[in-house]
């Protein structure tokens, strides 16, 4: 008989429809979710200094607590923070996170960098894995040296808009790799890393889910703000208006010489 394998009429099917509906429970991704976090104890140093060309910086650590931030072996949540495209677009450079690791910063390691659009939904605009600098920002997050993970070289260029960004390092030096949360000290851009518009994956990236108690984390871009384009209509009148202007005063140079 067709579908007798999902029809409860002995104690087997039943329990086989159990647990076909509690495996579905297992795997759904939850809209919201808690995120798992490392407390803070405060943070020690002074302002970590930011590239001259940062479009957007979501602010410095607040020593509150940090997001396991990393897609390895040892660990998979990865955080995604919102920033604004703003004019005519941007030309992305670099991107980076700050981030705190618990074992000691690896020796060399390579980021992964993900720009992504559409939240929840994650339209990958762009991303990759590349060679990535570790520098100390100066501040020191709950007794742990943070450090700007870093991807430079990028030739990005984005439409104006709303993305989201993620930032993280491949090698945690067998350890985890958290990114310090931020109230918006010292950002740059918008927003200015007090809107709770984080997002997460622990699942390689493949969906993506608001936490339950709104975060940001310490996160930036840095490139070329794109100059306007002159609209054709534009270059059109201007052109008009100098032919015009030239006309005249031609006009008004012969009549001065016929005067003479």
């Amino acid at each position: 008989m067709k579908n007798s394998w999902l029809r409860p009429q002995s104690g087997l099917s039943l329990l086989r429809l159990l647990l076909l509906v509690a495996f579905c429970t297992m795997v759904a991704v939850p809209v919201h979710a808690d995120l798992l976090t490392i407390p803070g104890s405060g943070v020690v140093g002074s302002d970590p200094p930011l590239p001259p060309n940062t479009l957007w910086y979501n602010g410095d650590a607040n020593g509150n607590n940090a997001a396991v931030n990393q897609d390895n072996s040892v660990y998979d949540q990865t955080i995604y923070n919102d920033f604004n495209v703003t004019g005519a677009g941007w030309n992305v450079q670099s991107v980076w996170s700050n981030d705190i690791f618990v074992s000691g910063p690896p020796a060399s390691t390579t980021a992964t960098w993900q720009i992504r659009s559409n939240m929840p939904t994650g339209t990958l605009v762009a991303g990759g894995d590349a060679a990535a600098t570790l520098t100390p920002t100066g501040f020191t997050v709950g007794g742990h040296i943070e450090y700007m993970v870093e991807v430079s070289g990028l030739n990005v260029l984005l439409a104006p808009g709303t993305y989201w960004l993620a930032v993280y390092a491949d090698k945690t030096n067998g350890g985890m790799e958290y990114n310090d949360i931020t109230s918006g000290a010292n950002a740059v851009g918008t927003p200015p890393g007090n809107n709770g518009n984080l997002y997460a994956s622990v699942d390689h990236n493949s969906t993506f889910f608001a936490a339950t108690d709104p975060l940001d984390t310490s996160a930036g871009v840095a490139g070329v703000a794109a100059v306007p384009e002159v609209s054709s209509l534009t270059l059109l009148g201007t052109l008009v208006c100098l032919i015009m202007f030239l006309g005249r005063f031609r006009r008004k140079r012969s009549a001065n010489l016929r005067t003479l």
